[in-house]
């Protein structure tokens, strides 16, 4: 079988590290870059890491989907369903941030 999970979970967990890095190699400026307010500067920051690290957590759930074979079937699945809350967890968040902070002083 041909490892795609494997290769799609370390691409993931690649631009998830390098993200900031990547960015300006595709011509797009990070949102942080845009916002002359320091104050959606910092929340933009702030939503960008925790956008980095759901993109990583993707990544590693892929990886744990590719070494399903290899390991038990109980502990991929139990892995796979705390990534997913943790993904979850890491979307809510940033709806939460995104909402209180919806209006400028």
């Amino acid at each position: 079988m041909f490892p795609i999970w494997l290769i799609l979970g370390l691409l993931l967990i690649l631009v998830g590290i390098f993200n900031r890095q990547l960015l300006p190699f595709l011509g797009i400026k990070p949102m942080s870059d845009l916002f002359t307010n320091p104050r959606l500067a910092r929340e933009a920051r702030l939503i960008e890491k925790i956008g980095r690290w759901l993109v990583i957590a993707l990544g590693i759930s892929f990886l744990i989907q590719g070494l399903g074979e290899v390991l038990p079937s109980n502990l991929s699945s139990t892995i796979s369903f705390v990534l997913l809350g943790l993904i979850g967890l890491m979307i809510l968040g940033i709806i939460g941030i995104t909402i209180a902070h919806w209006k400028v002083r």
